[in-house]
């Protein structure tokens, strides 16, 4: 259907996979996975930007914890439902 996501298959209204690369930021309206919000939102140190750029491995500690505070910002500010614009 030409209405979904083309990354996730959401449709229009429905929340993207979390991180989906079509997802815009709540912050600044940008797709998520490019945009530099997190280092500001989350004020992240100068180690913790170079993990967030090296992005090796989310599933194990350090990089964990930090995908675990982004998730959370985003959600308090409000993920954005798929539209056809994204």
């Amino acid at each position: 259907m030409a209405d979904e996501c083309r990354s996730c298959g959401a449709g229009i209204g429905e929340l993207h996979e979390p991180f989906c690369n079509r997802e815009l930021c709540p912050f600044c309206r940008d797709f998520i996975t490019t945009c530099e919000c997190i280092f500001q939102v989350l004020k992240l140190s100068q180690e913790e930007r170079e993990i967030i750029e090296a992005f090796e491995d989310d599933s194990v500690d350090p990089l964990r914890s930090i995908c675990d505070r982004w998730s959370a910002a985003v959600e308090a500010k409000g993920r954005i439902p798929h539209d056809r614009r994204a």
